[in-house]
């Protein structure tokens, strides 16, 4: 049975990486608080990013509180989201909105309350994996070609359409310029990151990079993640069908010029499916659309 309010106390210690390794531990703030705080964990998004055109990611999702976008989210059938757990531990679900099928966070689109919800329960902080969460919003969004769906991908499809080396797309309406010197975007913005190895994602990171992750390197135009929008997709076209692989997780705190953490969707696919009732896909994994 769904739980309307997210409990987890005990679970709401996150540690805060930067360039220089680990500080202290820091409670994770509450939705609303969550754009001003830069990294709790790292909130990771598009650094230099391309401005999305409208419908080009019909599944991104906007969380807000208050009125305020705090983390983004993915829509993976017309009632559920899947997020990031550190974005939501501690919060009432109730108190959180979705939007989709905009362009703009605070406005446009169908917005949604949310019902009710569920944190991963080996979730304790972004560094150890388990880094998601579902949500279901109270009546159904309307499918258009500007809100849609990303299916969740089998474990076996995954191994090749999100294989090293596989390009996928981070979108969001987090910082735009790193370090303290950047804002967030008022508009949704994607990069198109390449798949890299967990050991060599480590390496960027300073920190062990368990199987629960998938990792996205800094692209060639110096594209990365950065804060301001966790819980986002990490996506990419398959076939003419969107399969979200990653859900923006952490990375590296203030520089934003290094690999970003996601947590592996296909690692967690049988907890979403039993909680949510949204079964897997999959298919052929080696024709990609062109425009990814």
């Amino acid at each position: 049975m769904m739980r309307s309010r997210f409990v987890f106390g005990a679970l709401s210690v996150v540690l805060l990486l930067g360039a220089c390794g680990t500080v202290s531990p820091t409670s994770a703030p509450a939705p609303d608080q969550q754009a001003a705080a830069d990294a709790i964990p790292l909130d990771p998004q598009v650094i230099g990013g391309t401005p999305s055109a409208a419908g080009a990611r019909p599944y991104q999702v906007a969380l807000l509180s208050g009125g305020r976008q705090f983390c983004g989210g993915t829509l993976i059938s017309d009632q559920w989201v899947l997020t990031a757990a550190h974005c939501v531990v501690g919060t009432s679900a109730t108190s959180i909105s979705v939007r989709a099928g905009s362009l703009y966070a605070t406005s446009g689109g169908q917005l949604r309350n949310v019902a009710s919800g569920r944190i991963h329960p080996n979730y304790t902080d972004v560094t150890r994996g388990y880094d998601v969460a579902v949500l279901r919003v109270s009546s159904p969004f309307s499918l258009t070609n500007t809100v849609n769906t990303a299916a969740l991908p089998t474990p076996a499809f995954a191994a090749t359409a999100a294989a090293v080396g596989t390009v996928q797309t981070i979108s969001g309406w987090g910082m735009t310029v790193g370090g303290n010197r950047g804002s967030t975007s008022s508009t949704l913005r994607e990069a198109n990151l390449p798949v890299i190895s967990n050991s060599s994602c480590a390496s960027q990171l300073g920190q062990s990079i368990p199987n629960g992750m998938i990792c996205g390197n800094k692209n060639s135009q110096g594209q990365t993640g950065c804060h301001g929008d966790s819980g986002g997709p990490f996506a990419s076209s398959r076939n003419g069908k969107y399969f979200v692989f990653g859900v923006v997780s952490w990375g590296q705190a203030n520089l934003c010029s290094r690999a970003t953490a996601f947590a592996r969707v296909s690692e967690y696919q049988s907890w979403i499916t039993a909680n949510t009732g949204v079964q897997p896909q999959g298919g052929t994994a080696q024709v990609a659309d062109a425009s990814n």
